[in-house]
């Protein structure tokens, strides 16, 4: 599930990144911002989401350079659209609550833990802040920590096994085995270092020899003379390194090629799973030696290893939940706001010249 709760801290990354002093005076009347049966929300719960609002707001505009208050969202005013935002994380925030119970689901011990330790970690970096934002402790408990770990718990009830829309082994093995590719690789380097300890790059003659000896250990993995491991610690050995030279990977070539050079996403496209190959980049003073392994064993390791299995089901489902979420917290019609203390707070008090790119920076970006 690490997908799913790396996209939902992001909104509290960015609110950490937020910082204003808030001006008003408090009342009793203003003290809750929603209701929902026997469940009331502290104004500080709407006011989170107000934050979050305007954080998701700076990256949907599309001019950087211009204030969100000065431009449109999807046919919004940039200030309306945060403030609706808002109302809609509040009922959002319901719905997975509703759901939570409808479903039988309680707080575990470890969840509680968890929730207790979200809580005070954020508090710890940016306490002061959201109380300057009016946000109280209990209020982001509430709004992040606690709302992230029933989110979570929901989704994993209702896509894992016995679930509504239980997601089976077949389907993740099929979007698994499409979508990622595992290889081993040695990156042997045309550098060399001096006595002095520094590094520069070798001539040409000492990279055609230094080549012979990657060449071999290619021709040797192929014929079965020598493991990818072996080689990595011969190679190792050789230029006297304290680092490992063997690396693993299983990667999505199509969303993360830029980890790896065009030439090196080209050839492991081009392979068949058990192959040996090399990629020669000398002018980028590399030479990559590859095997492309099995798919397939990679997949049933994963679908074996519960954690892995709710990582890959996030990959495939998560967007689906987040929209089925958003749409069916909509539908609620039986949550109170108290409009005089939620329309009392703007988003402008967010603001930060921070906030603006210029346009050389955005068209650099």
């Amino acid at each position: 599930m690490k997908s799913i709760v790396k996209k939902l801290a992001a909104g509290l990354t960015a609110c950490l990144c937020l910082v204003s002093s808030l001006t008003g005076c408090y009342s009793e009347d203003k003290a809750w911002s929603a209701k929902r049966g026997d469940d009331t929300a502290a104004i500080g719960v709407y006011i989170y989401y107000l934050s979050s609002a305007y954080s998701e707001a700076l990256g949907k505009v599309e001019d950087s350079s211009k204030s969100v208050f000065d431009q449109e969202i999807d046919g919004k005013d940039g200030t309306q659209w945060v403030k609706d935002r808002a109302r809609e994380s509040v009922k959002m925030m319901y719905y997975v609550d509703q759901k939570f119970e409808d479903l039988g689901l309680t707080l575990t011990e470890e969840d509680e833990s968890q929730i207790a330790s979200m809580t005070s970690s954020a508090w710890a970096y940016s306490g002061t802040q959201f109380e300057k934002f009016g946000i109280a402790k209990t209020s982001l408990e509430k709004a992040y920590s606690e709302f992230i770990i029933k989110y979570q718990r929901v989704f994993n009830a209702m896509y894992g096994e016995g679930g509504e829309k239980e997601v089976s082994d077949e389907e993740l093995r099929t979007y698994y085995e499409e979508t990622y590719t595992d290889f081993d690789y040695i990156t042997c380097s045309y550098k060399k270092t001096n006595e002095d300890g520094t590094s520069e790059d070798m001539t040409d003659e000492e990279k055609a020899e230094a080549k012979k000896d990657f060449e071999a250990y290619v021709s040797k993995i192929q014929d079965g003379s020598l493991t990818m491991e072996k080689a990595a610690e011969e190679y190792q050995e050789k230029i006297e390194s304290d680092t490992e030279q063997f690396h693993n990977t299983t990667i999505d070539l199509e969303n993360n090629s830029s980890y790896f050079p065009e030439d090196v996403v080209s050839k492991l496209e081009s392979m068949k799973e058990g192959d040996v190959a090399s990629v020669d980049l000398p002018d980028s003073n590399v030479f990559y030696i590859l095997r492309k392994n099995s798919i397939a064993k990679k997949c049933d390791e994963v679908l074996a290893d519960e954690e892995e299995r709710l990582n890959v089901l996030s990959e495939l489902k998560g967007e689906e939940y987040a929209e089925l979420v958003e749409s069916e917290a909509l539908k609620l019609d039986d949550i109170t706001f108290n409009d005089s203390a939620v329309d009392s707070y703007g988003p402008q008090m967010f603001f930060s010249e921070s906030d603006l790119i210029s346009s050389e920076s955005s068209s650099e970006e």
